[in-house]
């Protein structure tokens, strides 16, 4: 279970990103360009948290 998630979450990363690349695209409005980068940046920063954490589980490093 350990080296699936970081897999699992490695490609989410990677599909978030082309949903903000073509959020960007998109051409919208600036008010509505800003609030779908910030938002793109809690989706991304979520799954590197994510990642990070099991990784660490996986290698060991873990506050006993």
């Amino acid at each position: 279970m350990s080296i699936v998630v970081p897999l699992i979450f490695a490609g989410l990363t990677a599909y978030e990103t082309q949903q903000i690349k073509s959020w960007y695209y998109e051409g919208d409005m600036e008010d509505a360009t800003h609030k779908r980068s910030i938002f793109g940046a809690f989706l991304l920063y979520g799954s590197f948290v994510t990642m990070f954490v099991w990784l660490m589980q996986l290698f060991g490093v873990a506050r006993e």
